[in-house]
């Protein structure tokens, strides 16, 4: 089935897991006939080092996980509510230095955005989830920078954004 994955994208602390969760509370209630499932963040699973510097390898694995798990939940549930977009993964490669991976993630990523039916891109702004859990980085230039080479790469994937309230943007295709 094409286009059965909602996206929420952002950098991390921006409240894209709580969001998730309430997503498909509300769509287990609209849609009840339909069966709707997480795709959890897949960090805690990497069997690389997670913070400080990171590496090519890490990066890899991250977006090819984020894919591969992404395309193995859209055959067991009719919506996939994903937390990160594979576009996230492509803009942490690009914001560690790593700009020639980033450019042959992103030839990649163009294929499997066809099976996103809707990407919600949340803010730092307006969003400050960030909490010291262990897992995430805490540097806040980072971040922004991060979130700045996701929003590039969403304007060269040929999407803008419409906003939908309180740092909250809705990616639409040009």
């Amino acid at each position: 089935m094409m286009g059965n994955i909602i996206a929420y994208s952002g950098t991390h602390g921006t409240g894209k897991t709580t969001a998730v969760y309430d997503r498909i509370a509300s769509l287990k209630k609209e849609k009840p006939e339909l069966i709707i499932g997480p795709h959890a963040e897949n960090l805690v699973f990497c069997p690389y080092p997670i913070n400080g510097k990171s590496t090519e390898e890490r990066q890899m694995w991250v977006f090819t996980n984020h894919i591969q798990a992404e395309l193995n939940l859209m055959t067991h549930y009719d919506i996939v509510v994903s937390d990160r977009s594979a576009v996230d993964a492509i803009a942490y490669t690009s914001a560690h230095g790593f700009k020639d991976l980033a450019e042959r993630m992103l030839g990649l990523v163009q294929h499997h955005m066809a099976h996103y039916s809707e990407i919600v891109f949340m803010m730092s702004e307006g969003n400050d989830h960030l909490h010291d859990d262990g897992l995430r980085e805490l540097d806040m230039p980072f971040r922004k920078e991060v979130q700045v080479h996701m929003l590039w790469i969403y304007t060269q994937l040929g999407f803008n954004f419409d906003h939908i309230g309180n740092g909250v943007y809705r990616a639409l295709r040009g």
